[in-house]
């Protein structure tokens, strides 16, 4: 994908450079700081891939607990139920 944007730019910027006599050099910048943009939304996504998989291991280890809390408490429960009798 980064490569197709790269070239879709490049094409762009090109037929705009012919247009607008755009020089290479304003091209050459211009992919260069697309280039640096889409480094920065890479790294941003590898930082969200992981955060992702942090909160789904809290998730689980907060399902087993509840799991483990609702055993208990239908333990709990059945004990006052027949201390009561």
């Amino acid at each position: 994908m980064r490569k197709s944007l790269l070239a879709l730019s490049l094409v762009l910027l090109s037929s705009q450079g012919f247009a607008e006599e755009v020089s290479n050099e304003e091209i050459l910048q211009k992919l260069q700081q697309l280039e640096r943009k889409v480094s920065q939304l890479e790294e941003e996504n590898k930082k969200l891939k992981e955060e992702c998989e942090s909160l789904k291991k809290e998730k689980e280890s907060l399902s087993e607990e509840l799991s483990t809390f609702s055993r208990k408490n239908l333990e709990l429960s059945k004990k006052v139920e027949s201390l009561r009798k």
